[in-house]
């Protein structure tokens, strides 16, 4: 799709969906992504937020789509070794590079208020300029978590208009972020209201245990262009070798 395609065939991309290669998984958030969209993928601890942005990842990749990964957690060699574990091989479109992967090390790292702003303002910049029609930012809370809250909106306000629908072809784009649910303590739900309010997308992932087992749901809070009802959850468990697997209503009742 990307390289030798047409101006048409990009627009029909475009206004089409990110699949993430598993029915199953599309026909839980509604038939897959809208491209372009501004994604927010929202969790708490181990609720598979990394494992759903990657499943949609790979499923841009195998539309042909360019697309750039920008990790807060991993470097380039753990991100592709984490995906080929689950069954999600991308060392081919890597190599051919198709896949671009950014590793910004914030995990026990000390940032000036200063430092953390010009971060996010250059990564604002870089993805406004990058030729991939979709990013993945995995994951926003590192950042978050300092920031100031004009250098958080003002970097979703300029990634929003990225994602419009009335871009031009050649500008319009997709941006996947993770973020954990409670990313700043007390005032992390006063920020995720104005977050979610400027995502196109906006899943939820949860994780709990019941009886002694683990439950794992996710949650479509909101989808752009989707027919489907809103809040629609769905469980779900993760299996090491294929990712994501939706448990049919009947298991789940069990």
């Amino acid at each position: 799709m990307e390289g030798n395609s047409t101006s048409s065939s990009y627009a029909k991309a475009i206004e089409g969906y990110i699949s993430t290669e598993n029915q199953e998984l599309d026909n839980a958030i509604g038939g897959g992504i809208p491209i372009p969209s501004l994604i927010l993928i929202e969790g708490n601890n181990d609720s598979g937020k990394t494992i759903l942005a990657q499943q949609l990842l790979y499923g841009a990749l195998a539309q042909d789509h360019r697309v750039t990964a920008v990790t807060t957690e991993n470097t380039t060699r753990s991100f592709l070794a984490q995906m080929k574990i689950l069954n999600l091989n991308v060392e081919k479109p890597f190599i051919e590079g198709r896949l671009r992967i950014v590793s910004i090390h914030l995990r026990n790292t000390v940032w000036t208020g200063y430092r953390l702003s010009r971060l996010i303002a250059t990564l604002t910049d870089f993805i406004v300029r990058d030729r991939s029609r979709i990013f993945f930012i995995d994951s926003l809370t590192h950042m978050f978590a300092e920031a100031s809250v004009d250098d958080i909106l003002t970097f979703l306000s300029r990634i929003r208009k990225l994602t419009e629908p009335d871009q031009k072809v050649a500008t319009a784009k997709s941006v996947v972020g993770t973020l954990h649910v409670n990313f700043r303590g007390e005032e992390s739900e006063r920020l995720l209201v104005r977050i979610r309010s400027l995502s196109d997308v906006h899943i939820k992932l949860t994780k709990d245990v019941a009886q002694g087992q683990v439950v794992r749901s996710i949650e479509v809070a909101k989808m752009k262009g989707s027919k489907l009802m809103a809040n629609r959850i769905t469980r779900f468990e993760i299996h090491p070798a294929f990712g994501l697997r939706i448990v049919p209503t009947s298991e789940a009742l069990a």
